[in-house]
């Protein structure tokens, strides 16, 4: 996977440069959820690297807004068309974090990701989370949902493990469980601050299957680069 963002230079740092393989629009919740994206296994999957231009507004309010543009860099060309708004909130020992982004596709139509993430300090290095998750896509037709659990302990400076269960569905023909999610993330920074390494182990039971168990490994590695 690839993102990367370039302020522009004589913009006012206001206007970004956006290159990502794999937009967020583009995966599905499971994807979201363990922040990994599945093997392609169908010739006519969509693949590509997507850039655009995003800059933000309304600076001076508690939202954060941000529109962009954009299209795919591949035969037949995929325009796309998005707007950000996040909010964070604190009520009393909580923190709230919103997040709504609208946006269409050429590809596949309008649709629309509406988050909630209620986070809680039990411990100064352990913390609760709870994650639900809402979209509509006009290729869909109908509402994919999701619901999680974390628990995030800060193992040292460099080391960090999660803890998360989650639960996924459908709504049509009523809403249903299309599967669930036992999860674990351990995530430790290599060097400085800019390499990082992650391993992942995940049980998945789906509808599709019986809920017979499914065994994935995420072994994944991070370079950021900051200018």
């Amino acid at each position: 996977g690839l993102k990367f963002r370039l302020r522009l230079p004589q913009t006012q740092k206001k206007l970004k440069l956006v290159i990502e393989s794999d937009p967020e629009e583009k995966q599905n919740t499971r994807e979201l959820e363990t922040r990994t994206v599945q093997p392609i296994n169908n010739e006519n999957q969509n693949t590509g690297v997507y850039t655009g231009l995003e800059t933000e507004v309304a600076k001076k309010s508690k939202w954060s807004v941000r529109p962009s543009l954009g299209l795919r860099i591949r035969s037949p060309i995929d325009y796309y068309v998005r707007l950000r708004i996040s909010r964070d909130k604190f009520y009393d020992k909580w923190k709230v974090y919103l997040n709504e982004t609208v946006y269409w596709f050429e590809s596949t139509g309008f649709g629309a990701d509406t988050t909630m993430e209620w986070d809680r300090f039990i411990t100064k290095e352990l913390v609760f989370r709870s994650s639900s998750f809402l979209r509509y896509t006009d290729e869909r037709d109908q509402f994919d949902m999701s619901q999680s659990l974390n628990l995030l302990h800060q193992l040292s400076s460099k080391r960090s493990i999660a803890y998360k269960i989650a639960v996924f569905a459908d709504s049509e023909p009523s809403i249903y469980t299309t599967s669930y999610l036992l999860n674990i993330r351990y995530r430790q920074n290599l060097h400085k601050d800019y390499l990082f390494y992650e391993i992942q182990p995940s049980v998945i039971y789906e509808r599709e299957t019986d809920w017979d168990p499914q065994y994935e490994l995420f072994l994944r590695l991070e370079l950021f680069y900051r200018g």
